[in-house]
């Protein structure tokens, strides 16, 4: 069986990353920075470029706005070999954010709602899910017209075209949200929510506590992500706790998506869920230690020789 074909939808946004951002920044007249880029971001895009990068074949479906802005973050999917057929135009701007990095390598957002948050339920065509293999949405709870009714008929949809589903979330969220993903969970192969995600849906602190939740929910497989002390996976009957790798990170922006498209590259080659898991942890790493979303993780012998050498 060869490499599984890998469609991602949600977000593509056009980053705008400075650092160092300190508080003191924000009250002076005139700072100082060591970097200030623009780059491609957003989950769905992110993970469809760095899954390119490791050889698989992705495919992207995301709005764009007719400007600057929405040809970057074009230009970046092509660059990196994703089929970006699925990408709309709208008449709206681009969405962008200031990513405002700390010297410790987190960062905060400060976003610009545009093109890719008018993405629908309907723009995810039949025949989109029928050629591909595996189905990503990286951004629930930031897609105003697939958040409600959309997302469960969209998981319902990719799970009777016969593919592996996987679902990342975003934004601040609470226990009324894991309400609106009950439909959802039955036809959920893969829910990837970081563990401060996963506490604020469940309410359990424990993230184990919390993947049992979600299994017991309907889905097949919760992966949650532990940044610095690597990650979760558990399904019936299997309970892995992956390491993080030993790194300075300089920037996280992406990691969480980094890791995502490290552990689906693994599941589009059949790897055992262990390695997959690995894989997530190495590509998470990579992207940390450079500024910018997409910037770190180049090819799959880039991953596997940096997991062999650590």
């Amino acid at each position: 069986m060869g490499i599984m074909k890998i469609l991602c939808a949600g977000l593509a946004v056009c980053d705008i990353l400075i650092k160092p951002v300190t508080a003191e920044c924000l009250e002076r007249d005139t700072s100082t920075a060591d970097t200030i880029k623009i780059a491609s971001g957003g989950d769905a895009l992110n993970v469809a470029i760095n899954l390119a990068r490791l050889g698989v074949n992705a495919s992207l479906v995301t709005c764009v706005g007719d400007d600057e802005m929405g040809q970057i973050l074009t230009r970046s999917a092509v660059n990196a070999g994703v089929d970006i057929s699925g990408v709309k135009t709208r008449e709206c701007a681009t969405s962008s954010s200031a990513v405002l990095i700390r010297p410790d390598g987190e960062r905060s957002f400060i976003s610009f709602k545009g093109a890719c948050h008018t993405l629908s339920e309907k723009d995810i065509l039949d025949g989109q899910l029928r050629n591909n293999d595996i189905f990503y949405l990286g951004s629930a709870f930031d897609l105003p017209e697939i958040d409600g009714d959309g997302i469960g008929i969209l998981f319902q949809r990719a799970k009777a075209a016969g593919m592996v589903t996987a679902l990342d979330v975003t934004s601040d969220l609470s226990r009324k949200h894991l309400d609106k993903l009950l439909p959802v969970f039955p036809n959920l192969s893969f829910f990837m929510p970081s563990q401060n995600q996963a506490e604020q849906l469940s309410g359990e602190s424990n993230p184990q506590k919390a993947a049992e939740l979600f299994l017991s929910l309907g889905c097949e497989t919760a992966v949650i992500k532990l940044g610095e002390k690597g990650c979760l996976v558990m399904s019936d009957g299997l309970c892995i706790r992956s390491p993080a790798f030993k790194i300075d990170a300089i920037d996280t922006t992406g990691a969480g998506d980094s890791f995502v498209s490290g552990f689906l590259s693994g599941i589009a080659r059949n790897y055992d869920i262990g390695k997959c898991a690995e894989f997530g942890n190495a590509a998470g790493a990579l992207c940390a230690c450079s500024i910018g979303a997409t910037g770190a993780v180049k090819s799959l012998g880039q991953l596997e020789e940096f997991i062999k050498n650590e």
